[in-house]
């Protein structure tokens, strides 16, 4: 999945494989495969993309191992985005696990972030939001879909598990796994985004091409346990990504260890230019080169810290934030900033923005320098924040609405007579 301006091949890459699209069918594809820099043809079946990604990888680093020099290899999934398309076998082995609704699952996931460590501390979690409904006050038809929708990306990220699977043996066999970083990154927060609503259906299944399932907001809700908000939000539920580093040979670190220090997507290549003892180029053919930004995580490999770095900043089309230390700013659609220490409120309930003016003041004026001298981002995205408030999106999911699928007939004819005397 690449999702920028031209191709992969155009900035270095030697070998391409994938879709320039944001998100596509699973089992189709769309017209922006390409192969190398050509246009690629899908198979008319057998054809999974995730799977697909896979078989390519492997067909590359076998060409790369001939060079006899080190290599880089980028797998960016499209799973979990939707459409929600899932594979029958995968599928099968989630089916029933969600019907106990998202509640449920939410508190379950609390417990065992609680059992496991996950935050050195216990945190408070905000539990269910206003616009999301309780599970047992949905309809027969809202519940039976939802949980459809949720074993299908279960479903999606197993294959992914099963994929990445077949990557490590590889390296495993070829004598490669201890000395090679694997950086394993999660895409930023669950999505909430109910964009086919008037698609849903019971009678569908996510392993038929034609159907195009779209995100639940209940789910994300669930799975982006203890956090707030979603993918494209600013606050943790949109921008806390879990990252796993895998590499025996370079890592100092106890295995299994949770390291909490903030890092950013910016921060790879200085890592990989720190240590691959790599030199940057000055200049490039064709190119105006700016500062690399972000930092070497190398001292997090050493000693599990990093001890300074300089803030992060955020944005997405109007959402907006900005890590500095142990205290983050936070706007929702630009509304007015939000001022959270992470380090005492890791769940942002918080909002300290009244008391400390002063900060809110200066770390504004940050990222609004950031946003200008180091994102060059255009005038338009980095206009003044607002002063109402309305934390609400219109994509999300709308529990008003009655399931109305091919079988709601047989679902309201149902609940008739649940509620006949």
């Amino acid at each position: 999945k690449w999702h920028l301006e031209k191709e992969p091949t155009d900035f270095g890459f030697q070998r391409y494989f994938g879709h320039l699209s944001g998100a596509c069918n699973y089992f189709k594809g769309d017209q922006t495969f390409r192969l190398n820099g050509e246009k690629w043809q899908v198979p008319v079946k057998d054809f999974y993309t995730t799977t697909a990604k896979v078989d390519f990888a492997l067909k590359f680093l076998k060409e790369a191992r001939e060079t006899e020099k080190p290599w880089y290899l980028y797998v960016a999934f499209n799973a979990p985005h939707a459409p929600l398309h899932a594979l029958e076998e995968d599928y099968n082995k989630y089916k029933g696990r969600y019907k106990v609704g998202w509640d449920a699952i939410y508190q379950a996931r609390l417990e065992k972030q609680q059992k496991l460590g996950l935050f050195g501390k216990d945190v408070q979690a905000p539990g269910r939001v206003d616009h999301v409904r309780a599970w047992d006050r949905l309809d027969d038809g809202w519940k039976t879909f939802e949980e459809m929708r949720m074993t299908a990306i279960a479903a999606m990220i197993d294959r992914i598990d099963q994929e990445m699977g077949r990557l490590v043996a590889d390296l495993k066999q070829e004598g490669e796994l201890e000395n090679t970083m694997i950086l394993f990154i999660s895409d930023n927060g669950a999505c909430p985004y109910d964009r086919r609503r008037d698609q849903r259906s019971i009678d569908q299944k996510p392993w038929d091409p034609k159907v195009k399932w779209s995100d639940s907001t209940g789910w994300a809700w669930a799975r982006n346990a203890p956090f707030r908000f979603y993918k494209q939000n600013q606050f943790e539920g949109g921008i806390c990504t879990p990252a796993i580093v895998h590499w025996p040979a370079g890592l100092k670190t106890r295995p299994g260890s949770v390291v909490d220090s903030p890092a950013h997507i910016t921060d790879v290549v200085p890592t990989l230019v720190d240590i691959c003892e790599a030199p940057v180029p000055k200049i490039w053919p064709a190119r105006e080169l700016r500062q690399i930004s972000g930092v070497s995580l190398a001292p997090i490999f050493e000693t599990g810290r990093l001890e300074k770095r300089p803030p992060i900043h955020l944005l997405f089309g109007e959402d907006r934030g900005l890590r500095d230390g142990d205290w983050k700013l936070v706007s929702f659609k630009s509304q007015p900033w939000e001022l959270y220490n992470i380090a005492e409120d890791r769940t942002e309930l918080n909002d300290l923005s009244a008391q400390h003016p002063k900060r809110v003041k200066t770390m504004a004026a940050t990222w609004h320098k950031m946003a200008k001298d180091v994102l060059h981002a255009p005038e338009k995205a980095t206009k003044p924040v607002g002063t109402a408030v309305n934390k609400a999106n219109r994509e999300w999911s709308n529990f008003d609405k009655r399931y109305n699928g091919p079988a709601a007939h047989e679902l309201n004819l149902l609940r008739k007579r649940k509620n006949k005397p």
